[in-house]
């Protein structure tokens, strides 16, 4: 016994080490992963730390973002003058340096919370390291661990809860207002960095309700502090933005059936992209083992929220499935226990029967072709076969979006403080033009716009034409026009080619200017 428990130590630290080794290529792999949107919120935290208030448009009192907490944590770097805003690139650093420690202290948080969950088995090292690696073989998690958007502050909240939760249901008795005020504020962390938490907190704090009725007044102590802290949040954002929801709720959601149906498409690629190949186990995960029955039902609770989420907002333009990942440790951890209660069952003991060599062996060939197949899939969806999108074992430069910085650049060139540009690509060549003013045709930063849109209104042309852009970028090439079709209604229009005129192309982008302005 004592020579078995050897070798699950050994073996363990063996995993341990190979998920330390692929989180680092793969960090490196993708270090210059970034959306357009990572500037929208680099923006309006420049704006936030100058004291324009947390708006893209210094004056335009719009909510155009959907992570407050996460731009609130990035003003407060430009304030704390860390970092050289000289170089406006270096907010990106930053940014992704948060990413990256929320992303690696999730992982720490996992390998605690499965050395709980597997407290009984005699494996109970090798199941926890081999849920940290199956966490690292899902590259999606990785690539938003570098991602420099708030995924795995989400993630790293909701492990903290499972944690909590655990110990709850584990020991009931012991349970006190530090743990219950654990489950609250994490909650309320979540909620003030992404849209979805609160669902998820409301069917966690029924699902205690219903479980724990005993401890009323411990579920209490979860819910009132993190009742507060909304209702503080929601009395500022309702004295600042006279909204209770960000503009992005109505710019992104609307649209019946159709935005239903493409919800569920997406829903359904992200189960399969970050549940992989252990999917399968997920369901064997619910066997009739008691002490982990409520655990089991709340991690698969905050799943099926996301879920919920997900299909109602008719999914995500961006690539790596990231409504998913501050699920992913969720997932990858009910996978992992489904496969332990099929290796007790075939085996009819607590215990694995193997050759270390050839279980290692096994481990490091499935791990390495699943990280694989990962890059294969997330370069697909990156556009990599086009050379879009520079690797960091070549260089660094920090961004993907290489055409947005030419375009940028060229509008920088071009243009006056105070012009007036469209686009719908609001992020990074808005964000290196601090002193130009955008009209969002997505409707991030149009409260018009982007109620229209929600109502599932036809575009209004009219009020493009009536605020009289400068500048207008149209990417004819874009999803956008299979799904909100401006560029398609501004190019087709005789007024736009009455009142503008083509002044260059880059990438895959024209670049329009009113016929009356001249080029600097």
């Amino acid at each position: 016994m004592k020579n078995t428990d050897r070798s699950y130590r050994s073996l363990s630290r063996t995993i341990i080490a190979l998920a330390l080794v692929l989180l680092v290529v793969q960090c490196i792999d993708y270090i210059n992963f970034t959306v357009d949107d990572v500037f929208i919120s680099l923006r309006i935290a420049v704006n936030g730390a100058a004291g324009h208030g947390f708006v893209y448009n210094p004056g335009d009192i719009v909510e155009g973002h959907s992570d407050p907490l996460w731009v609130g944590m990035l003003s407060l770097v430009v304030r704390s003058g860390v970092i050289n805003m000289r170089d406006p690139l270096s907010l990106v650093w930053a940014a992704r340096a948060l990413s990256v420690v929320f992303g690696f202290s999730t992982i720490a948080a996992v390998y605690i919370l499965a050395k709980r969950i597997f407290i009984d088995s005699q494996a109970r090292s090798l199941y926890a390291s081999l849920t940290v690696l199956a966490l690292v073989v899902c590259s999606a998690f990785v690539l938003w661990t570098v991602g420099a958007l708030e995924m795995t502050l989400v993630a790293l909240c909701y492990s903290v809860v499972a944690i909590v939760l655990y110990d709850l249901f584990d020991k009931p008795d012991t349970s006190g207002v530090s743990k219950s005020f654990a489950i609250g504020l994490a909650f309320a962390f979540a909620s003030l960095t992404r849209p979805e938490p609160p669902i998820v907190a409301a069917v966690i704090f029924i699902y205690l309700l219903y479980t724990l009725p005993k401890k009323k007044q411990f579920i209490i102590l979860c819910i009132v502090p993190y009742i507060i802290i909304m209702i503080g949040f929601e009395w500022w954002r309702w004295g600042t933005y006279h909204d209770l929801l960000p503009n992005t709720f109505y710019a992104k959601t609307g649209g019946g059936i159709a935005s239903i149906g493409m919800g569920l498409k997406y829903t359904f690629e992200c189960i399969g992209g970050i549940g992989s190949v252990l999917l399968v186990f997920i369901p064997l995960a619910f066997n009739t083992d008691e002490k982990l029955k409520k655990i089991r039902m709340a991690m698969l609770l905050m799943i099926g929220a996301v879920l919920f989420f997900s299909i109602y907002s008719s999914g995500d333009w961006m690539p790596g499935f990231r409504f998913f990942i501050p699920i992913a440790p969720l997932i990858v951890l009910l996978e992992v226990m489904g496969l332990k209660n099929v290796l007790t069952r075939f085996l009819q003991r607590d215990t694995i029967l193997f050759n270390p060599k050839n279980l290692l062996v096994a481990v490091v060939l499935i791990s390495l072709s699943t990280v694989l197949m990962m890059r294969v899939l997330l370069h697909s969806q990156l556009q990599l076969a086009a050379g879009g999108f520079p690797t960091g074992f070549k260089s660094m430069p920090g961004i993907s979006t290489i055409d947005h910085k030419d375009e940028a650049d060229w509008l920088r060139a071009h243009s006056k403080p105070g012009d007036l540009f469209a686009t719908g690509e609001a992020g990074l060549i808005g964000y290196l033009n601090p002193d130009l003013v955008l009209l969002d045709l997505q409707g991030l930063m149009d409260k018009k716009i982007a109620h229209d849109r929600k109502i599932g209104a036809s575009f209004d042309r009219d009020y493009v034409f009536v605020r009289a852009p400068r500048f207008v970028f149209i990417n004819r090439s874009r999803e956008a026009i299979t799904t909100n079709d401006f560029y398609t209604q501004l190019y087709n229009d005789p007024r736009f080619i009455e009142q503008y005129e083509k002044a260059e192309h880059i990438g895959t982008t024209d670049i329009f200017i009113r016929r009356d302005s001249t080029l600097r």
